[in-house]
């Protein structure tokens, strides 16, 4: 099975470099979908990829609750924690990921 990975934008960084130190993104399909996004400030749909939550280490994923968890203060880290491990994914906006692809697996 192949692994599909995502690179971080320059905004993508400045938000999560700390997470992925390496700037790429473990992501659960190749292309992003439209999901409403809890806590978004203006509650439209927002073009998102799906973090592959069950290829991060425990410490990128410690640091994932962390930053939700202080973005979002009424959210609680075991409760976000408990859904992500439901899920198996968690979304990043469209916008803090850059696209890119290798045409020669297509040809």
């Amino acid at each position: 099975m192949k692994k599909l990975v995502r690179s971080l934008s320059p905004e993508g960084r400045v938000r999560f470099g700390h997470i992925f130190k390496a700037g790429y993104i473990p992501v659960k399909q190749i292309t992003p979908i439209w999901a409403n996004l809890q806590g978004h400030p203006d509650g439209a749909e927002q073009l998102v990829f799906l973090v592959d939550w069950t290829r991060l280490s425990t410490e990128q994923q410690t640091l994932v609750l962390d930053y939700l968890s202080e973005k979002f203060i009424d959210a609680r880290p075991s409760e976000i924690h408990r859904q992500f491990e439901a899920d198996g994914y968690f979304p990043i906006q469209h916008k803090w990921v850059i696209e890119s692809y290798d045409l020669r697996h297509f040809i």
